[in-house]
């Protein structure tokens, strides 16, 4: 009881003591004669004050309460953590507000000087025209800031709200009316309008155009890779936007109605502000130097009770990553930082973490040594160790191909090849990031995640244990294939670092390449020889490209065939381009008489993320989570005679791919250089690890809502996949293995 009083009280005690304080600092000023009558005339209003402040204060935490835990202040039982918080946030509002009330008072009373001023006028018809123009002038400027700032603090907000809307629902943490980012985004909307209005002319309206351009560049971006693959906008995706530009025709089909509607009526709002900013500026007048002051350390003081509003969470425990706050200080996971902190915040800290991160390690290598100290393995055999041994391999990443399309008619080639080797149905893409096709390339290749935060890093990074090194030192001869140009992504440089000897990249070295047709990589026969040989072990890393959406008319390989394709047909057309490639290949390497001897490891980078699923797909198609479309993808490994088998039950990490193939080919190996597992191995773990912290043993999704998260498995399986991807992040950032 003593602690809600307190809670009650105190913000109000700190009100009034404010507008004590500045009621004294304004009696000094006059004489005592005018002293005593200005508190004799003040005592009504400062009473109204004080009860104004004790009732906004009170209802504004409230509102808080119950919008966060869906119950009222009189009924919530404090405790002494909560309580601090509630007083200090509602004491640092309390301290502005008299200054917030008073300013308001103040226009009111100049309103009813303006008025009164009118009613004179039409009484005294000797009323001097000079006086008459400025009553009007004052009203008009009045009007006019009132709707600039109106206009302004609703154009901003509205962007934010509509992409936190989205955000929201495929993050499932916050709401859209969760106090924190709401008080932020305010806060920036009434910061970039202050700015404007107190700026010189021309500067200002420079800022307020760019400023209004950026926001909807930035609302656009944010909503197209939401929309397209289930996650916010970051920095870091830009060192991938090269790649973006390349099938940016299908970012066509994520405009709808509404989003036109929602834009129109920013413009309008937009146009509606510059206009009202244009006539204040018409006016001359001074810089008030202590009212921008003022409004700055309102917009620190909002920022400040915004942020304090988060619940703290305790470092390192797995129930961080459930807590709103550890997404506002760590930006690991975009779709959640942007629901946690609204586009603005997310956006300027995104920025300043980048900067502060690039150059800068995260870990070090007392701490490296630490986390490997935790999962030790110890060197082993099983029955499968050896069994490729002095084969060739050809690993073939499949861009955007879906289990829902490896199927006799669509992808006969692929369906062969998985009901006549090992087919594992229960792999699964860790990815919930931009950036998915080349970070499954580099997982594929090195057994180490890495997050889109030191992507900087990749090229750089020595790479001792990757398969084209691995291979490599059993005199194979090691290259890579890809149809695209080199610059994408910058695999040019990356695959040198990651030990392949020869890359080749169609778009460069050809002079009338196939665009969207992965057939070429065979029917070139400059090509084909250069990453087959017949005379020495190889090992050939193949990337395809005709998967890649859209489904739709803009897709120039669909439209070539057929018009008015439907987006199914059109994703079954350009998998079966994909699958013809698959069939040439089988049948050069059988015409070659090295199909027995060569080992084929196909799998998936990510899901078709630009392909509209049906309901009837959906039920074809394995899913964990609505929110997250955390989907299964084909990987399959054929050679010639081996048992068929279907392992349904064995989940496959990207990560495990490394050290499962060197098993498989009787390389010596350390496993503890990986932060997966031979999937054959005593030590293979049946688990995936996502990028985000979160997992799935095949069961139970850890973010799920209906689970028991206070169990001791829960906690002991979070904290092994938050320690083995920080291990991970920790040897990429400071290149350990050099």
């Amino acid at each position: 009881m003593m602690l809600k009083l307190m809670c009650l009280f105190i913000p109000s005690f700190f009100c009034i003591l404010t507008e004590y304080i500045k009621n004294k600092i304004t009696e000094r000023k006059e004489t005592e004669k005018k002293k005593k009558n200005y508190s004799k005339a003040n005592i009504k209003q400062n009473i109204i004050l004080y009860i104004l402040s004790f009732i906004t204060i009170n209802i504004i935490m409230t509102c808080g309460l119950y919008l966060k835990y869906n119950i009222l202040l009189w009924n919530f039982e404090f405790t002494q953590r909560f309580s601090t918080k509630y007083v200090l946030i509602s004491s640092i509002i309390a301290i502005f507000l008299p200054f917030v009330f008073e300013k308001i008072k103040e226009k009111i009373e100049k309103i009813k000087k303006i008025n009164k001023k009118y009613k004179i006028l039409n009484i005294k018809i000797n009323y001097s025209q000079n006086n008459l123009k400025k009553l009007i002038k004052d009203n008009k400027r009045i009007t006019n800031v009132s709707m600039y700032f109106i206009t302004g603090i609703i154009l901003f907000y509205i962007l934010d709200i509509y992409i936190r809307y989205i955000s929201c629902s495929i993050s499932g943490i916050n709401s859209v009316f969760s106090f924190c980012p709401n008080i932020l985004t305010l806060a920036y909307a009434f910061l970039f309008t202050i700015i404007f209005y107190y700026l010189p002319t021309i500067p200002s309206k420079i800022w307020a155009i760019l400023t209004y351009s950026i926001s909807l560049l930035l609302f656009i971006a944010n909503y197209m890779m939401l929309k397209i693959k289930s996650e916010a906008l970051s920095v870091y995706d830009l060192n991938n936007a090269s790649e973006g530009f390349e099938f940016i025709n299908f970012l066509l089909d994520k405009i709808n109605i509404i989003l036109i509607i929602f834009i129109i009526v920013y413009i309008f709002l937009t146009i509606k502000n510059y206009k009202y900013l244009k006539l204040i500026k018409k006016e001359k007048r001074k810089l008030k130097l202590k009212n921008l002051a003022i409004s700055i350390i309102i917009f620190i003081l909002l920022h400040t009770a915004a942020i304090l509003s988060l619940n703290d969470y305790e470092k390192g425990a797995w129930e961080a990553i459930t807590y709103p706050k550890y997404y506002y200080d760590n930006f690991l996971n975009p779709k959640k930082s942007l629901s946690t902190a609204g586009l603005y915040e997310y956006t300027i800290r995104d920025i300043y973490l980048y900067i502060k991160e690039k150059n800068s390690s995260y870990g070090s290598k007392e701490e490296i040594e630490q986390l490997l100290a935790k999962n030790i393995i110890e060197k082993n055999t099983n029955e499968m160790t050896g069994i490729f041994k002095d084969k060739n391999l050809i690993m073939i990443m499949l861009e955007s191909i879906d289990s829902i399309v490896v199927n006799k008619e669509t992808m006969p080639t692929l369906y062969y090849l998985s009901q006549n080797g090992w087919n594992f149905t229960s792999r699964y893409s860790a990815l919930s990031s931009g950036g998915s096709t080349i970070l499954t390339e580099y997982i594929s290749m090195t057994g180490l995640y890495h997050n889109n935060k030191y992507y900087n890093n990749i090229n750089n990074n020595t790479y001792p244990y990757s398969i084209p090194n691995q291979f490599a030192k059993q005199g194979y001869k090691v290259s890579s294939v890809h149809e695209n140009k080199g610059m994408y992504y910058n695999r040019d440089q990356l695959h040198k670092s990651l030990g392949f000897q020869n890359s080749y990249f169609l778009y460069d070295i050809l002079e009338n390449p196939k665009i969207f047709d992965d057939s070429q990589i065979i029917e070139n026969k400059e090509i084909y020889n250069s990453i087959i040989s017949k005379d020495n072990k190889f090992m050939t890393f193949i990337i395809t490209i005709a998967g890649h959406g859209p489904y739709d008319s803009t897709n120039n390989m669909c439209t070539k065939y057929k018009k008015d394709m439907t987006e199914r047909e059109c994703f079954n057309y350009v998998a079966g381009t994909t699958d013809n490639f698959l069939k040439l290949l089988l049948e050069q390497l059988e015409k070659d008489n090295l199909l027995d001897d060569t080992v084929l490891v196909l799998y998936t980078d990510h899901q078709a993320y630009s392909y509209n699923y049906t309901e009837q797909d959906l039920k074809e198609y394995k899913q964990i989570d609505d929110n997250y479309k955390i989907k299964n993808v084909p990987f399959i490994i054929y050679s010639k005679n081996l048992k068929p088998t279907t392992y349904d039950k064995l989940l496959v990490n990207d990560i495990d791919i490394v050290p499962t193939i060197i098993n498989l080919f009787g390389i010596d190996y350390d496993p503890n250089n990986y932060i997966g597992t031979d999937v054959f191995s005593k030590y293979h773990k049946n688990l995936i690890l996502f990028n985000d912290y979160s997992w799935y043993d095949g069961n139970i999704y850890s973010l799920s809502k209906d689970i028991d998260k206070s169990s001791e498995y829960y906690s002991e399986t979070s904290n092994y996949v938050i320690d083995r991807i920080n291990l991970s992040n920790m040897i990429l950032s400071n290149d350990y293995y050099k």
